[in-house]
């Protein structure tokens, strides 16, 4: 062999031994987990196990940076192979087979009856240090099928309530929409788009089939229609049909965008909600296409109502509105749950003392609400500008900032003094995470934005609206029962 082929010999063995490290470093990454897992459910009190576990993954995200979602699969597939599945384990510690071969293992044997599982993978184990991830699973699948007790029916039963629909932010304006289906409805769903996509091909057609099936799925979707979009498509492969879907959009849910920019003007950047930064063309033709329009003035020198004090519980419409725009998100370290889908939280406790102002009051999705007052032992301080500065049961701290911030939302120090957890009942200001929002562009920079909403109804309460300022409704300003 030459020099060249000698140096890339060399380098696919440098290759092999990142591999069988990384798969060392992940049989540690197990067992530590799992040992994480037991000294915390050592100190929980009875009946307080799933509290306990859920206080313990938002802990190890924050240390290191990894969602929750992720940090509770690896909990999980570390007890697995900790608890039932020691040769997988023993074979990843050793780099003979990769931690994604030891996922496969871990999610078929997690279903297969305690007694079975040694047999099972025995059966399986010699097949993960010859085949694919991708191949190893196949065999993993018939033998699961073979050793299970339950009927595939029954199965099939359980494992349609798991089905879902989940949004995945992209880059450069796109985004992706998940589906978790059952399979006959998949296919099903696969198949008629296929069709829909090889109906709308045409001479003039510049779309590619992948692009034709996504426009037709739109299409369907927003109602627009059975096809893949009208007319021909274009050189860039964009078409005239569904596209970037805004000809089928008409806003009902809040647009924030600055005013000079629908005019024309170079006034800013676009924000669209849970999302971030879009092209002005886009804002510009899902606000030609909104109902009505709604002044509101962002900036506390322009009249934005800031704090009630304590006269109030719970926060005006206009005040709730500017948080939600400000907080974005979850103001929980590393949470991405859009701030619409989130209940405002007092940061001092109402009961406590603590007032309905803007600086008291911050976003918190359900699970976290809970992680905070549920005595967990995780503590929470508002700063100035709204920071919030968290400490952890081990006693590391992490500091938020509202999404405009260019700081980042993950540790800033990792102080070890915790103090002791102070327990108080959940406070809730708003509910009803699941309530339909409008898209949101927002400005950073500029004071003055137009909110689209619906004609005659608060962007906030969906009640109708009058000119003027109107009474409280009394209703909606009691304190919570603690």
């Amino acid at each position: 062999m030459n020099d060249r082929m000698l140096r890339l010999d060399a380098i696919l063995d440098e290759l092999v031994e990142v591999e069988r490290s990384l798969a060392r470093g992940a049989a540690r990454r197990a067992r530590l987990l799992a040992e994480a897992t037991a000294v915390r459910l050592a100190q929980a009190e009875r009946g307080s196990e799933g509290l306990a576990m859920r206080s313990l993954v938002a802990e190890i995200g924050c240390a290191t940076r990894v969602s929750e979602g992720t940090v509770a699969r690896l909990v999980n597939e570390a007890e697995i192979l900790v608890g039932s599945l020691p040769g997988t384990l023993e074979a990843l510690s050793s780099g003979a087979i990769s931690y994604r071969h030891a996922q496969v293992v871990a999610r078929h044997a997690v279903s297969v009856p305690v007694g079975a599982r040694a047999g099972f993978e025995a059966v399986v184990l010699h097949e993960a240090e010859v085949l694919t991830p991708s191949r190893f699973e196949r065999v993993v699948r018939r033998e699961r099928e073979r050793v299970h007790p339950e009927s595939i029916e029954e199965r099939t039963v359980a494992a349609q309530a798991e089905r879902s629909v989940r949004f995945e932010p992209d880059v450069d304006g796109m985004a992706w929409l998940v589906c978790h289906l059952p399979a006959v409805v998949a296919v099903a769903v696969d198949d008629r788009l296929d069709r829909l996509a090889r109906a709308a091909r045409s001479a003039g057609e510049g779309r590619t089939h992948g692009q034709l099936r996504a426009d037709a799925l739109g299409e369907l979707l927003l109602g627009g229609g059975a096809g893949a979009g009208a007319g021909a498509g274009s050189d860039t492969g964009s078409g005239s049909g569904v596209g970037d879907g805004c000809d089928r959009i008409v806003p009902t849910v809040v647009l924030t965008v600055p005013a000079l920019t629908l005019l024309g003007h170079d006034a800013g950047q676009a924000r669209l909600e849970g999302y971030g930064p879009i092209d002005v063309p886009t804002a510009r033709r899902l606000a030609a296409r909104a109902p009505s329009f709604v002044r509101i003035l962002t900036h506390p020198e322009s009249g934005e109502t800031v704090s009630v004090g304590r006269t109030r519980y719970r926060p005006p419409a206009d005040l709730r509105l500017a948080l939600e725009l400000a907080d974005e998100f979850c103001r929980f370290p590393g949470c991405a749950r859009r701030a619409s889908r989130c209940e405002l939280d007092h940061t001092e406790d109402w009961a406590g003392g603590g007032e309905t102002s803007r600086a008291n009051l911050h976003h918190l999705c359900v699970r976290h609400h809970h992680v905070k007052h549920d005595s967990t032992g995780w503590r929470v301080a508002a700063g100035r500008d709204r920071i919030l500065r968290w400490t952890s049961p081990t006693g590391r701290t992490y500091e938020t900032r509202p999404s405009g911030s260019p700081a980042s939302p993950w540790p800033r120090s990792a102080v070890r003094a915790p103090l002791p957890a102070r327990s108080t009942p959940l406070d809730s200001c708003t509910r009803g995470p699941e309530r339909r929002r409008r898209p949101v562009f927002r400005d950073e920079s500029a004071r003055d934005h137009l909110l689209v909403g619906s004609p005659g109804r608060s962007l906030t309460t969906g009640r109708p609206t009058t000119r003027g300022t109107s009474a409280p409704d009394p209703r909606l300003d009691e304190p919570p029962p603690f």
